[in-house]
């Protein structure tokens, strides 16, 4: 397992560990904000890990954390708007433009 793989997997696990054990006592929605980046750390960890075209997948699915990542922070998770729309469109759009790029 390479260096930054592990750094990845070690940050998930720390933001899993305080989404569940301190959620009473952090902001109001930092249960959602944790889990949710804890998911974006675990992809990419797991992006270093494998190779050929399962390195796509894994980055088109990080690429939808990211975005639900975004929508926890900056927006009203619970509506589906214009937003989400043109982000999965975004997402369709980054991921055959790069295919190269992000296929190891």
């Amino acid at each position: 397992m390479s260096t930054q793989a592990k750094i990845w997997f070690v940050l998930g696990f720390v933001c899993s560990l305080c989404a569940y054990s301190l959620f009473p006592y952090l902001w109001d929605s930092a249960f959602y904000h944790l889990t949710s980046f804890a998911f974006v750390c675990y992809l990419r960890a797991l992006y270093f890990q494998v190779t050929g075209q399962w390195s796509f997948v894994v980055f088109i699915v990080w690429l939808s954390c990211v975005d639900s990542f975004i929508d926890e922070m900056f927006f009203d998770p619970q509506l589906i708007t214009i937003r989400e729309y043109i982000s999965f469109l975004l997402i369709i759009f980054i991921s055959f433009r790069f295919k190269k790029k992000w296929t190891r």
